[in-house]
């Protein structure tokens, strides 16, 4: 498992309609956690002929540390904790692999990165980000029916769509003190 916000928001239809149903958010992952989840890593890498190499290594380990998104400034400042800090263009393309693989998301909206917590799926489907304004918090979930629609509609328009972003803004339970249902 990559993701540390594995399941904290899940999909139920109420009423015909889709609601997201708010669970506690995990604690930081463990050493074994962080190392199940590296090893994961480098197989997805080598599955697809790629390297894993120590800096991509380092700069997933540390949003993976984290648990919320980060800038790309903010990893290159957290790089330097132990006192060799990485070049911004080694952490540039370290994010851009990471993404690329899967592994991480960007969230559009502030330019940050966060791990992808549904690891193992199928990333031929956009990923809805909800991103809370308050705490910072942000959920993953898969809306297939969203990327048939955007597609629908981009073809309907003589339009080719290569990327489709969906990101939703606002509050999440924690926030709002809805709580777990």
């Amino acid at each position: 498992m990559l993701g540390q916000v594995e399941g904290v928001f899940d999909l139920r239809r109420a009423r015909g309609h889709r609601r997201i149903v708010a669970s506690p958010a995990p604690s930081a992952p463990d050493e074994a956690s962080l190392q199940r989840a590296l090893q994961a890593a480098v197989t997805r890498a080598e599955a697809v002929g790629e390297r894993f190499t120590l800096p991509r290594q380092r700069v997933l380990r540390l949003l993976l540390e984290a648990g919320r998104p980060l800038k790309a400034y903010d990893v290159i400042a957290a790089t330097g904790r132990d006192g060799s800090q990485a070049n911004p263009p080694t952490v540039y393309r370290a994010l851009e692999f990471l993404t690329r693989l899967g592994l991480v998301h960007r969230i559009e909206s502030d330019a940050s990165y966060v791990v992808c917590s549904h690891s193992g799926h199928d990333h031929g489907h956009p990923p809805l980000m909800m991103v809370c304004d308050r705490c910072g918090s942000v959920a993953e979930t898969r809306l297939e029916d969203i990327d048939t629609t955007a597609r629908q509609a981009a073809a309907a328009q003589g339009f080719v769509l290569e990327r489709l972003v969906v990101e939703a803004r606002g509050l999440c339970a924690a926030c709002t003190g809805a709580g777990a249902a």
